[in-house]
């Protein structure tokens, strides 16, 4: 299930997003959480999966188009179709 982020999940988030080669630096990561806080065009979300966060994913709208900026799946949980992963309600 997709969460959007809050600020109590802020080193979940941190962590996921830290994944991402562009990312590694601390202070450019703490920007890119600050943008996320204050930006309201810009949308990050947490998949969970029972009490486990699976990823995250990030957007940012621009105009009538949402454009995924950052995406990334927890190592623990990677090689297994996560990325691929049907989900049954729209079949």
């Amino acid at each position: 299930m997709l969460n959007r982020y809050k600020k109590n999940s802020e080193k979940i988030a941190m962590g996921l997003l830290s994944f991402m080669p562009e990312e590694k630096d601390v202070k450019k990561l703490q920007t890119t959480i600050k943008e996320y806080e204050a930006n309201s065009n810009w949308h990050l979300y947490l998949w969970k999966e029972a009490d486990d966060v699976i990823g995250a994913i990030g957007l940012r709208v621009d105009g009538d188009k949402a454009i995924i900026q950052h995406i990334s799946v927890n190592p623990s949980h990677r090689n297994i179709g996560i990325g691929k992963k049907n989900d049954s309600r729209n079949n």
